[in-house]
């Protein structure tokens, strides 16, 4: 049986400080951490330390961004760690992911001059599947005028405003029955360079094998 992916929670992650989760999270929820930052100088640290896989690294430090994932085990985890460099961090959970195969299909990546971040077509195979757009923005701290896509929710969104200025942000659409989707650009003030990610997660239970594999090119 498919079963339903669910929203289960979202926020930003201190500069310094890291955090604590809301909610109890349950074996095989899925985390994402997504980030971006300005500085090329910042590409490593925008690690995290805590078991996590990067399925995205951005070929470019216009702007320098990844997309990182966990999925809990029998214990999971309580929080997320400090970042250790100046840069945009967000996350979200979800519950109901394919804990073994948690994507669909490949992540698709675009990019842009100036704007605001517009995430390219992808395409699902398995009804139900969780289509994610994340935009990396250059040069701006801009956070409070983002707007989702339209038939988006779930925006998250995180902006660094030091010396080097970044804006992170995503949002999700469940899609049923699978079929194409284009998303349109991310509403806001943003007027520099841009990374846009399309994203499908596979829900647990799916007949269909997916197709996945990470990008890395920036490494």
């Amino acid at each position: 049986m498919i079963m339903a992916i669910t929203f289960v929670e979202q926020g930003t992650i201190e500069q310094l400080g890291g955090g604590e989760f809301i909610n109890a999270l349950q074996e095989n929820d899925i985390v994402f951490i997504f980030t971006a930052a300005d500085n090329d100088e910042n590409h490593q640290v925008l690690f995290l330390s805590d078991g996590y896989t990067v399925e995205y690294l951005s070929p470019s430090i216009s702007p320098h961004g990844t997309i990182q994932y966990k999925i809990m085990g029998a214990s999971p985890d309580v929080g997320i760690s400090s970042p250790f460099a100046e840069g945009a961090y967000c996350f979200q959970i979800w519950r109901g992911v394919d804990p073994s195969n948690p994507f669909d299909v490949p992540l698709v990546d675009a990019s842009g001059g100036s704007g605001m971040p517009n995430a390219g077509s992808n395409a699902s195979v398995n009804d139900g599947a969780l289509h994610i757009a994340v935009g990396m923005l250059d040069d701006a701290a801009v956070g409070a005028s983002v707007t989702a896509p339209a038939g988006y929710s779930n925006l998250v969104t995180e902006e660094i405003a030091f010396s080097e200025r970044a804006t992170v942000m995503a949002a999700s659409k469940t899609v049923d029955p699978a079929s194409t989707e284009n998303p349109a650009a991310f509403g806001g003030v943003g007027t520099g360079a841009w990374r846009a990610q399309h994203i499908i997660l596979r829900p647990a239970g799916a007949a269909i094998s997916p197709q996945s594999a990470p990008i890395l090119m920036g490494l």
